[in-house]
Protein backbone atom coordinates (compact mmCIF):
# COMPACT_ATOMS: atom_id res chain seq x y z
CA UNK A 1 0.00 0.00 0.00
CA UNK A 2 1.38 3.56 -1.54
CA UNK A 3 1.03 6.13 0.95
CA UNK A 4 1.64 9.50 -0.68
CA UNK A 5 1.66 12.73 0.96
CA UNK A 6 1.02 16.38 -0.63
CA UNK A 7 3.31 19.14 -0.32
CA UNK A 8 2.38 22.77 -0.26
CA UNK A 9 4.71 25.42 -0.35
CA UNK A 10 5.08 29.13 -1.69
CA UNK A 11 8.72 28.94 -1.49
CA UNK A 12 11.69 26.64 -2.54
CA UNK A 13 13.08 27.12 0.31
CA UNK A 14 9.96 26.53 2.32
CA UNK A 15 9.41 23.07 0.30
CA UNK A 16 12.87 22.06 0.59
CA UNK A 17 12.43 22.05 4.58
CA UNK A 18 8.89 20.41 4.01
CA UNK A 19 10.43 17.26 2.43
CA UNK A 20 12.82 16.99 4.70
CA UNK A 21 10.00 16.53 7.42
CA UNK A 22 7.50 14.47 5.53
CA UNK A 23 9.93 11.88 3.88
CA UNK A 24 10.01 9.70 6.96
CA UNK A 25 6.61 9.10 6.89
CA UNK A 26 5.50 8.93 3.26
CA UNK A 27 5.94 6.21 0.32
CA UNK A 28 5.84 8.98 -2.09
CA UNK A 29 5.64 12.85 -1.61
CA UNK A 30 3.40 15.02 -3.85
CA UNK A 31 4.64 18.72 -4.27
CA UNK A 32 2.20 20.87 -5.72
CA UNK A 33 4.45 23.35 -7.91
CA UNK A 34 1.30 25.08 -8.84
CA UNK A 35 0.75 26.91 -5.67
CA UNK A 36 4.69 28.21 -5.86
CA UNK A 37 6.18 31.37 -7.53
CA UNK A 38 9.04 30.01 -9.07
CA UNK A 39 9.48 26.21 -8.43
CA UNK A 40 13.25 25.41 -8.76
CA UNK A 41 12.91 22.00 -10.13
CA UNK A 42 16.39 21.19 -10.03
CA UNK A 43 16.76 22.19 -6.24
CA UNK A 44 13.01 20.44 -5.43
CA UNK A 45 14.13 16.85 -7.11
CA UNK A 46 18.11 16.84 -6.28
CA UNK A 47 17.88 14.21 -3.79
CA UNK A 48 16.02 10.89 -4.24
CA UNK A 49 13.56 12.12 -7.37
CA UNK A 50 11.96 8.74 -7.59
CA UNK A 51 9.67 9.06 -4.72
CA UNK A 52 8.58 12.16 -5.61
CA UNK A 53 5.49 13.06 -7.71
CA UNK A 54 5.19 16.26 -9.30
CA UNK A 55 1.31 18.31 -10.11
CA UNK A 56 1.20 21.42 -11.42
CA UNK A 57 -2.80 21.53 -11.27
CA UNK A 58 -4.91 23.33 -13.71
CA UNK A 59 -7.14 26.34 -12.04
CA UNK A 60 -10.38 24.57 -13.50
CA UNK A 61 -9.33 21.94 -11.50
CA UNK A 62 -8.89 23.22 -8.16
CA UNK A 63 -5.37 24.38 -8.75
CA UNK A 64 -3.84 27.78 -8.60
CA UNK A 65 -1.49 27.58 -11.64
CA UNK A 66 -1.69 31.22 -13.35
CA UNK A 67 0.39 30.91 -16.55
CA UNK A 68 -0.17 29.19 -19.87
CA UNK A 69 -0.71 26.15 -20.89
CA UNK A 70 2.63 25.55 -22.20
CA UNK A 71 4.45 26.63 -19.48
CA UNK A 72 2.61 24.62 -17.45
CA UNK A 73 3.27 21.55 -19.28
CA UNK A 74 7.10 22.91 -19.96
CA UNK A 75 7.50 22.68 -16.36
CA UNK A 76 5.49 19.23 -15.98
CA UNK A 77 8.60 17.61 -18.66
CA UNK A 78 11.12 19.39 -17.17
CA UNK A 79 10.33 17.10 -13.85
CA UNK A 80 10.45 14.37 -16.25
CA UNK A 81 13.98 15.10 -17.42
CA UNK A 82 14.66 15.28 -13.89
CA UNK A 83 14.07 11.63 -12.94
CA UNK A 84 10.65 12.19 -11.02
CA UNK A 85 9.23 9.38 -10.06
CA UNK A 86 5.57 10.70 -10.74
CA UNK A 87 3.86 13.08 -12.99
CA UNK A 88 0.43 14.20 -12.85
CA UNK A 89 -1.43 15.41 -15.49
CA UNK A 90 -5.28 15.99 -15.72
CA UNK A 91 -7.29 14.18 -18.73
CA UNK A 92 -8.49 17.56 -19.83
CA UNK A 93 -5.33 18.86 -21.16
CA UNK A 94 -5.30 19.33 -24.73
CA UNK A 95 -3.93 16.19 -26.37
CA UNK A 96 -1.26 17.72 -27.67
CA UNK A 97 0.34 18.78 -24.50
CA UNK A 98 -0.29 15.69 -23.23
CA UNK A 99 1.54 13.97 -26.06
CA UNK A 100 4.54 16.14 -25.20
CA UNK A 101 4.92 15.24 -21.60
CA UNK A 102 4.60 10.99 -23.18
CA UNK A 103 7.29 11.69 -25.76
CA UNK A 104 9.46 13.02 -22.94
CA UNK A 105 8.82 10.11 -20.44
CA UNK A 106 9.66 7.87 -23.80
CA UNK A 107 12.61 9.70 -24.58
CA UNK A 108 14.05 9.46 -21.06
CA UNK A 109 13.29 5.82 -20.38
CA UNK A 110 16.22 4.35 -18.95
CA UNK A 111 18.41 1.53 -20.53
CA UNK A 112 17.94 -2.11 -20.35
CA UNK A 113 14.94 -4.00 -19.22
CA UNK A 114 12.78 -2.47 -22.23
CA UNK A 115 12.88 0.55 -19.91
CA UNK A 116 10.72 -0.27 -17.43
CA UNK A 117 12.32 0.11 -14.42
CA UNK A 118 9.87 0.95 -11.82
CA UNK A 119 12.54 3.10 -9.54
CA UNK A 120 13.92 5.01 -12.28
CA UNK A 121 11.13 5.86 -14.84
CA UNK A 122 8.55 8.20 -14.69
CA UNK A 123 5.19 7.37 -14.69
CA UNK A 124 2.53 9.05 -15.69
CA UNK A 125 -0.47 9.55 -13.67
CA UNK A 126 -3.72 10.62 -15.94
CA UNK A 127 -6.03 12.46 -13.54
CA UNK A 128 -9.78 13.54 -13.30
CA UNK A 129 -11.59 15.03 -10.43
CA UNK A 130 -15.50 15.54 -9.55
CA UNK A 131 -15.48 18.11 -6.91
CA UNK A 132 -19.46 18.22 -7.77
CA UNK A 133 -20.36 14.85 -6.65
CA UNK A 134 -19.92 11.18 -7.82
CA UNK A 135 -21.28 10.27 -10.75
CA UNK A 136 -23.17 7.18 -11.58
CA UNK A 137 -21.44 3.37 -12.17
CA UNK A 138 -21.82 3.53 -16.21
CA UNK A 139 -20.59 6.71 -16.19
CA UNK A 140 -17.37 6.59 -14.54
CA UNK A 141 -16.77 3.22 -16.07
CA UNK A 142 -16.82 5.38 -19.75
CA UNK A 143 -14.68 7.73 -18.44
CA UNK A 144 -12.48 5.23 -16.96
CA UNK A 145 -12.32 3.63 -20.74
CA UNK A 146 -12.03 7.22 -22.77
CA UNK A 147 -8.67 8.19 -20.13
CA UNK A 148 -7.35 4.73 -20.40
CA UNK A 149 -7.63 4.64 -24.42
CA UNK A 150 -5.00 7.36 -23.86
CA UNK A 151 -2.61 5.42 -22.45
CA UNK A 152 -1.02 6.06 -18.91
CA UNK A 153 0.82 4.47 -15.99
CA UNK A 154 -2.06 5.11 -13.91
CA UNK A 155 -5.27 6.34 -14.23
CA UNK A 156 -6.72 8.43 -11.14
CA UNK A 157 -10.44 9.58 -10.71
CA UNK A 158 -11.59 11.38 -7.73
CA UNK A 159 -15.34 12.28 -7.12
CA UNK A 160 -16.85 13.74 -3.89
CA UNK A 161 -19.16 12.17 -1.67
CA UNK A 162 -22.47 13.12 -1.55
CA UNK A 163 -23.72 10.64 0.40
CA UNK A 164 -22.14 7.18 2.09
CA UNK A 165 -22.86 4.75 -0.88
CA UNK A 166 -20.36 7.10 -3.31
CA UNK A 167 -18.16 5.70 -1.73
CA UNK A 168 -18.84 2.01 -3.24
CA UNK A 169 -19.37 3.29 -6.77
CA UNK A 170 -16.08 4.85 -6.42
CA UNK A 171 -14.39 1.59 -4.52
CA UNK A 172 -16.26 -0.36 -7.08
CA UNK A 173 -14.19 1.16 -10.14
CA UNK A 174 -10.99 -0.51 -8.86
CA UNK A 175 -11.16 -3.87 -9.33
CA UNK A 176 -12.80 -2.81 -12.67
CA UNK A 177 -9.26 -1.46 -14.04
CA UNK A 178 -8.19 -3.72 -12.76
CA UNK A 179 -9.05 -6.35 -14.33
CA UNK A 180 -8.52 -4.79 -18.06
CA UNK A 181 -5.17 -4.85 -16.47
CA UNK A 182 -4.65 -0.74 -15.90
CA UNK A 183 -3.52 0.67 -12.26
CA UNK A 184 -5.66 2.95 -10.82
CA UNK A 185 -6.13 5.41 -7.67
CA UNK A 186 -9.92 6.02 -6.94
CA UNK A 187 -11.66 7.73 -4.11
CA UNK A 188 -14.01 10.10 -2.55
CA UNK A 189 -13.38 13.79 -1.30
CA UNK A 190 -15.13 14.98 1.26
CA UNK A 191 -16.05 14.32 4.85
CA UNK A 192 -18.28 11.25 3.80
CA UNK A 193 -15.54 9.95 1.41
CA UNK A 194 -12.88 9.44 4.34
CA UNK A 195 -13.71 5.45 3.98
CA UNK A 196 -12.72 5.09 0.44
CA UNK A 197 -9.65 6.98 1.27
CA UNK A 198 -8.78 4.04 3.41
CA UNK A 199 -10.39 1.43 1.50
CA UNK A 200 -9.02 1.93 -1.64
CA UNK A 201 -5.68 0.54 -1.85
CA UNK A 202 -7.09 -2.47 0.01
CA UNK A 203 -9.12 -2.69 -3.00
CA UNK A 204 -5.89 -3.05 -4.80
CA UNK A 205 -5.55 1.06 -5.99
CA UNK A 206 -2.01 1.90 -6.31
CA UNK A 207 -1.86 5.11 -4.18
CA UNK A 208 -4.08 6.86 -1.58
CA UNK A 209 -3.27 9.96 -0.48
CA UNK A 210 -3.20 11.55 3.21
CA UNK A 211 -2.05 14.59 5.20
CA UNK A 212 1.34 15.54 7.04
CA UNK A 213 -0.97 16.83 9.88
CA UNK A 214 -4.60 17.48 10.07
CA UNK A 215 -3.88 21.31 9.14
CA UNK A 216 -2.31 20.48 5.58
CA UNK A 217 -5.01 18.79 3.86
CA UNK A 218 -5.02 19.34 0.15
CA UNK A 219 -8.20 18.04 -0.65
CA UNK A 220 -11.58 18.17 1.80
CA UNK A 221 -11.67 14.63 3.59
CA UNK A 222 -8.05 13.95 3.68
CA UNK A 223 -7.05 12.02 6.80
CA UNK A 224 -3.71 12.18 8.35
CA UNK A 225 -0.78 9.89 7.88
CA UNK A 226 -0.88 8.77 11.05
CA UNK A 227 -4.77 8.29 11.46
CA UNK A 228 -4.42 6.04 8.08
CA UNK A 229 -1.67 4.05 8.98
CA UNK A 230 -3.67 3.69 12.59
CA UNK A 231 -6.36 2.13 10.90
CA UNK A 232 -4.89 0.29 8.38
CA UNK A 233 -2.76 -1.88 11.29
CA UNK A 234 -6.26 -2.44 12.81
CA UNK A 235 -7.88 -3.59 9.43
CA UNK A 236 -5.36 -5.76 8.26
CA UNK A 237 -4.12 -7.23 11.77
Amino acid sequence: MILCVPLQARTNSEALSLLRQIRPHADVVEIRIDGMKRPDLSRLLAEQPESLLITNRRHQEGGRFKGDEQERVRLLQEAVTLGAGYVDVEAATDLAFLQEVKGCIERHKPPGAAGRDPKKQTRLILSWHDFEGTPSTQSLRRRFRSMAAVGADLIKIVTFARQPEDNLRILELIPYARNRGQAIIAFCMGPLGRPSRVLSCLFGAAMTFAARNRWAESAPGQLTVDEMRRIWEILVS
